[in-house]
C-alpha cells in the first residue's frame, strides 16, 4: 500500500488534513516537525508528502527543497496559509508538485492528492525500447473525455523518463503542467464551462455532463502533438473553443491572481515548463521542457560474452544502485530478507525478516511481496507481485537493485512474456 507523510504542527489542522487523506488507498504517517519528517523519510517508503509551510523547527520551504533533493521520488503537496504570489511561486520552485491554500483544503486536498499519487505511480517499464529512440512524435485527436487525460500524461512521462536525463520529481511536475493544459483545453476551451471567477461575476453555472451532451461543444476535439528528443520535450495542445485575447492577458495579471482557483492551472503550467507559448488566438499552447541527453545503457558484460560452465549456473544478477554486494542468483526460487535463513540476505533495519520472493516462470523472473510493511516496488511503482523485465529496478524497501538476465537462456520462447502466473 502507498504511504503518505503529513507534516503539520497544529493538532486541529493535522486532524482535518488527516481525515481528508484517510480516504486515499494509503497509510498516513504524521509528523509535527521537520526533524520527525526527516526520520520518517529516511526509514519509511514514503510516496507522497503533504507539508505545511509553517513549522516550529524549520522553514517549510527549506524542508521542501530537502525532500526534493534527497528523496526525489516523493511527490510533494505544499499547504499554504495565504496562497500569496511569493509563497506559492517559492513553494513550486522549491520542489512542490502542487499547492493547496488552507482555505480550500476541504475541496482541493483529496482530488489533488489522488492526482499526484497517480502521477508518481505511473512508472512502467518501456525503458529498453524507448532508450533506442532518438526522436518520438505523437499526434492525437482527443474526444472530450476527461478519462483520456491521465493515460496520455502517463505515456508522455514514460517516454521522457527514458529519452532524457531528468529526475522523477521534475518529470512528475512537467506531467502536472501538461495535465493542467489539457484540462484547460477541455473545460475552458471546448466545453466553455465558466470558471469560479466567472460564476461569481454572474455567469450561469454549467455541469460537465450537461455540456458533453450539447452541440457544438460535444463535437469539438483536442489536438495534441508531442515531439520528444534527447534534448527536449515539446507538447502542443489545441482546442476548438473561442480562445482568448493573449495580448490582453499578461502573465503579470496571472501572478497577482494565484490565490484563486481560476489562475491555478496556468500558474502550474508556467512554473513547471521551461517555456509556455500561447498562440495569439488563445486556443493553442505549447509547453517545452529541456532535457539532458541520456547515454545508452550498457548491457552487462556477463550477459554478452560466452559464459563458462560455472557462470552458466547464474540465473540472474541483482546489481545494487545504492549500497551492498552484487547478488548472483543461482536458484530458480529465492527468498530475500533480513533473516539469516533467507537465500539473499539484506542486513538493513527497514527490510523485513522475510521481505519478498523471486521465482522463474516461463523463462521470466517474477517478484512477490511477503506482506511486509515497507513493501516492494518495480521502477518506483508499489506492487504486490510483478514480472521483472531485464533492466527493471527492484526496490526492496528503500534499497534498489537492477536485475539482469537473459530470458531466452532461461527457456523463454520469443520476446513476449506469457500471462502472469497470479
Amino acid at each position: 500500500m502507498a504511504c503518505v507523510l503529513l507534516v503539520e504542527d497544529s493538532a486541529v489542522q493535522q486532524a482535518l488534513l488527516g481525515r481528508l487523506l484517510s480516504d486515499l488507498p494509503a497509510d498516513v504517517l504524521y509528523a509535527t516537525t521537520a526533524a520527525e519528517a526527516r526520520r520518517f523519510l529516511a526509514n519509511e517508503a514514503v510516496d507522497m508528502a503533504v507539508v505545511d509551510l509553517v513549522l516550529p523547527d524549520a522553514d517549510g520551504l527549506d524542508l521542501l527543497r530537502e525532500i526534493h533533493e534527497t528523496w526525489p521520488q516523493v511527490g510533494i503537496i505544499a499547504v499554504t496559509a495565504q496562497g500569496d504570489e511569493q509563497t506559492v511561486v517559492e513553494a513550486l520552485r522549491a520542489g512542490a508538485a502542487y499547492y493547496v491554500p488552507k482555505a480550500e483544503v476541504s475541496t482541493l486536498l483529496l482530488p489533488t492528492a489522488c492526482s499526484l499519487m497517480a502521477r508518481v505511480a505511473c512508472e512502467q517499464n518501456y525503458g529498453r525500447l524507448i532508450q533506442c529512440a532518438e526522436r518520438v512524435c505523437l499526434e492525437f485527436r482527443l474526444d472530450n473525455d476527461p478519462a483520456l487525460i491521465e493515460p496520455l500524461v502517463d505515456l508522455l512521462q514514460q517516454l521522457i523518463a527514458n529519452l532524457g536525463r531528468i529526475d522523477a520529481n521534475e518529470r512528475v511536475r512537467f506531467g502536472v503542467a501538461v495535465e493542467q493544459a489539457l484540462l484547460n483545453a477541455l473545460l475552458r476551451g471546448n466545453l466553455e464551462i465558466p470558471g469560479p471567477a466567472a460564476v461569481a461575476a454572474g455567469a450561469k453555472p454549467v455541469g460537465l455532463a450537461e455540456r458533453l451532451q450539447q452541440k457544438p461543444y460535444s463535437d469539438r476535439r483536442i489536438d495534441v502533438f508531442a515531439e520528444l528528443t534527447r534534448s527536449h520535450a515539446s507538447v502542443q495542445i489545441k482546442d476548438e473553443g473561442p480562445g482568448f485575447d493573449v495580448a490582453a492577458f499578461e502573465y503579470g495579471d496571472l501572478w497577482r491572481r494565484v490565490s484563486g482557483p481560476e489562475g491555478r492551472g496556468l500558474v502550474l503550467m508556467k512554473a513547471f515548463a521551461d517555456e509556455v507559448r500561447f498562440h495569439p488566438r488563445g486556443n493553442q499552447v505549447t509547453l517545452i521542457k529541456r532535457l539532458q541527453a541520456q547515454a545508452q545503457p550498457e548491457i552487462p558484460h556477463t550477459l554478452q560474452a560466452p559464459v563458462s560452465a560455472a557462470q552458466e549456473a547464474i540465473l540472474a544478477e541483482l546489481q545494487p544502485l545504492d549500497q551492498g554486494p552484487v547478488f548472483r542468483v543461482r536458484q530458480p526460487r529465492v527468498v530475500i530478507g533480513r533473516d539469516r535463513s533467507c537465500d539473499l540476505v539484506l542486513p538493513f533495519p527497514d527490510v523485513s525478516a522475510h521481505h519478498c520472493q523471486m521465482f522463474i516462470f516461463g523463462g521470466w523472473w517474477y517478484v512477490k511481496d511477503l506482506h511486509t510493511k515497507n513493501g516492494i516496488r518495480v521502477n518506483g511503482v508499489p506492487v504486490a507481485r510483478k514480472r521483472l523485465i531485464p533492466g527493471d529496478v527492484l526496490h526492496i524497501s528503500r534499497h534498489r537493485y537492477q536485475i539482469h538476465y537473459d530470458p531466452a537462456a532461461l527457456g523463454a520462447v520469443g520476446i513476449t512474456p506469457p500471462p502472469e502466473p497470479f
